[in-house]
């Protein structure tokens, strides 16, 4: 029996998008009989795992400014491309005094292959997590013969110096299914990564499965909406600037469509400073203000109970990429916000582009287009409704999901 290491590091950061695609990829392993090893931000114990390491520490927890938390990540891949390629003695454990490094190294001997899931897409907005630190355990792992897959992820877009460190290891890893067709294959052969090696895939988190459980708890909210029609809103916390865009588009619009009821859900993050409710809370009382019909979502709620939440609703907006991926999953229209022009406005585009619904991604700063589009969409629902269902329909059939790819994602 293989023993798998998954590493997500965002596990244990009740982070919605990537809880839900480590759940889907552990189910879909644990279903092919796999041994499964993970690491977690907490550590702790689970018994559905073989072993739960903690997340090795990391320089980026440390206060310094942006620029030199870079500069120390870089010199630590490199210190790393040493331990892979020398045999001098004083060398390797000059490399090795990395806690991360060390930490990853010992552990690695013990498993068949590394699984890296979701946790910072290779971006130059998450550079320390997607492309200097999974560099350094891809070279880890190679050293010492272990199979190496990237499941769930967007790849770009990449700076030039992310591309360059990139190059130096990207050859080395087996498998990657990206989760976009927009920019990820192309970023990829960019560096020189075999187009074979690639698959294009939707989103492992649209295949996670509500339970039971968790239609129970979506039905206390639904029993408040008293029957209503009612639109999820997801928000960021993000900077002043922004949130207050943001809470003035959403408001405007709400005013637009105060036959309906909203329903805030929140995505918390380890942080408190990236806590949603923060914004929403804000959002909540400004459109309680104008007497609109409002419901704030408070509790830590899990991508299961996420999903069943979504699944009654009229529609979604959101600057999370993943309410998206669990609205459309559901057959329920989404209409994204992106917070950049890199890197979120890919992750949006991503997504709806498996649905020909490209034209729903809208900036935070354009709230004229946004109020429109709201419009075109609902003036349209059904008909939308019925293409995001043929969508469905066809994943359901192709074969894409996990549990029917993931022993081909093993044995390679």
């Amino acid at each position: 029996m293989k023993t798998i290491f998954i590493i997500n590091e965002a596990n244990g950061a009740k982070n919605l998008g990537d809880d839900a695609m480590f759940e889907v990829i552990t189910e879909a392993l644990e279903e092919n009989d796999y041994r499964i090893v993970t690491s977690s931000i907490n550590g702790g114990t689970d018994n559905r795992f073989e072993q739960v390491i903690p997340v090795s520490i990391s320089i980026s927890k440390i206060p310094l400014p942006s620029f030199l938390v870079k500069l120390v990540e870089l010199f630590r891949y490199f210190l790393s491309e040493i331990l892979v390629t020398t045999r001098i003695g004083i060398i390797r454990k000059l490399a090795l005094a990395d806690p991360q490094v060390r930490h990853y190294y010992n552990f690695i001997d013990q498993v068949d292959a590394v699984v890296f899931s979701g946790t910072g897409s290779m971006n130059s907005k998450y550079s320390l997590s997607g492309v200097y630190r999974r560099g350094i355990i891809t070279n880890l792992a190679f050293e010492k013969k272990k199979s190496i897959v990237i499941v769930g992820n967007g790849v770009g877009p990449l700076s030039h110096i992310n591309k360059l460190v990139a190059k130096r290891y990207i050859h080395k890893i087996d498998l990657i299914f990206v989760r976009d067709r927009v920019k990820s294959k192309s970023e990829l052969l960019s560096i020189n990564y075999d187009s074979k090696k690639i698959f294009e895939r939707i989103d492992d988190a649209f295949y996670l499965k509500s339970s039971e459980e968790d239609d129970n708890y979506a039905k206390k909210y639904l029993f408040r909406l008293n029957g209503n029609k009612f639109i999820v809103i997801n928000l960021h916390n993000w900077n002043k600037f922004i949130s207050h865009s943001l809470i003035e588009m959403v408001t405007k619009f709400a005013l637009n469509h105060s036959d309906y009821s909203f329903l805030l859900i929140p995505n918390q993050i380890l942080s408190s400073s990236l806590d949603d409710r923060v914004i929403l809370g804000k959002l909540k009382k400004t459109m309680e203000n104008y007497k609109l019909k409002v419901f704030l979502v408070e509790d830590n709620i899990t991508p299961g109970q996420a999903k069943s939440l979504i699944r009654s609703a009229v529609m979604t907006i959101s600057t999370r990429y993943h309410i998206g991926v669990f609205s459309l999953s559901v057959g329920v229209p989404t209409i994204l916000i992106y917070l950049d022009g890199g890197y979120y406005y890919q992750k949006m585009l991503g997504i709806l582009d498996w649905y020909d619904l490209s034209s729903f991604a809208v900036s935070f700063r354009d709230q004229i287009n946004f109020i429109k589009m709201c419009k075109s969409l609902l003036d349209d629902i059904d008909n939308i409704r019925k293409k995001i269902d043929v969508t469905n329909s066809n994943f359901e059939n192709q074969g894409y999901e996990p549990k029917y790819r993931i022993t081909n994602i093993i044995e390679i």
